[in-house]
């Protein structure tokens, strides 16, 4: 059942605001909402989303760039998992490739897109939980991926993957991975998500740049810098011998002594299509073609009147 929609539109970016300036009655039409937000007043993406859910929202949809669906995304997982439970999430993220396209697309294109929403049809999905010290417990989410550094050369890092332990000397950087899709409720695929997660952890060594500069011909596949699969399991936790470990949270670099990654199940439920959409096509067919060069030094010579519509 498709509850009414609270739609929340982030055009503090330029390629949002723009799209929204083309598209954005079209969408109003089709989706009707019962309240509309956009943050061009100003008003905080995390304080919006906070609000709707708060109000009693049941269907909220988000659309912005990537960056916005991360802050999106943030927001929903601080909400708590009893009030998540009750909630149908839309996510529409608009990438400078997906932004171009919808630039020189009518409107009436939308269509399949727009009845995603409308339709509301939902499947409950899984999200990675990161926990870590500083020195306070603090809780993180990630949809796809979290990295993390070990700082010092000398450093001993020792991971624990569903109680198996294993250490890796040196500087390292590790990945941990959930989904291979980007957060999307336009491109998820039900069949490509996996039905007993795991989380993927790969790793690299990581060189100094006088390492690096002195051996240019050893950097390859060869001498283990590339990233590769170590282990995958239920439950990571990430050790360092001091506060040697480092984490990227929003773009601040913290340091930390340990951190705790774990699947979190049926976090959220996602709107998706019920079939995959269709809608897409080459950017390069959708892109006006110019004529070669020869057919417009031809073109001068004839009037506007005598141009064919399929020459132009």
């Amino acid at each position: 059942m498709a509850h009414p929609l609270f739609l929340i539109v982030d055009t503090r970016n330029p390629r949002t605001s723009l799209f929204w300036q083309r598209h954005g009655l079209r969408i109003m039409e089709q989706l009707v909402p019962g309240e509309f937000v956009s943050t061009a007043q100003g008003a905080a993406l995390e304080t919006v989303y906070a609000r709707a859910v708060w109000d009693g929202w049941r269907r909220i949809v988000l659309i912005g760039s990537p960056k916005s669906v991360k802050i999106g995304f943030q927001a929903l997982m601080g909400v708590a998992p009893e009030t998540r439970e009750r909630l149908q999430v839309g996510f529409w993220p608009l990438s400078r490739v997906e932004f171009l396209q919808y630039l020189v697309q009518p409107t009436q294109a939308l269509s399949a897109i727009l009845q995603v929403f409308r339709a509301a049809h939902t499947i409950p999905v899984d999200v990675m939980q990161v926990q870590y010290l500083t020195p306070e417990m603090k809780t993180h989410h990630a949809w796809r991926d979290f990295v993390v550094d070990t700082a010092h050369p000398s450093a001993l890092t020792t991971t624990y993957v569903d109680e198996q332990d294993r250490q890796y000397p040196g500087r390292m950087r590790f990945r941990i991975s959930l989904h291979e899709e980007a957060l999307s409720s336009l491109t998820m695929n039900p069949n490509r998500l996996v039905r007993n997660p795991k989380l993927q952890v790969y790793g690299r060594k990581l060189l100094s740049a006088r390492d690096l500069l002195g051996s240019l011909k050893k950097f390859t596949r060869k001498d283990g810098t590339a990233e590769r699969l170590l282990e995958s399991g239920k439950q990571v936790e990430i050790q360092g011998n001091w506060a040697n470990l480092t984490l990227n949270i929003e773009g601040a670099r913290l340091p930390v002594q340990s951190v705790h990654l774990q699947v979190q199940s049926k976090a959220f439920k996602l709107i998706i299509p019920v079939m995959p959409i269709r809608y897409k096509e080459p950017l390069r067919e959708r892109m006006l073609a110019f004529p070669p060069r020869e057919v417009v030094a031809t073109s001068r010579q004839l009037s506007p009147k005598s141009l064919r519509k399929d020459d132009l």
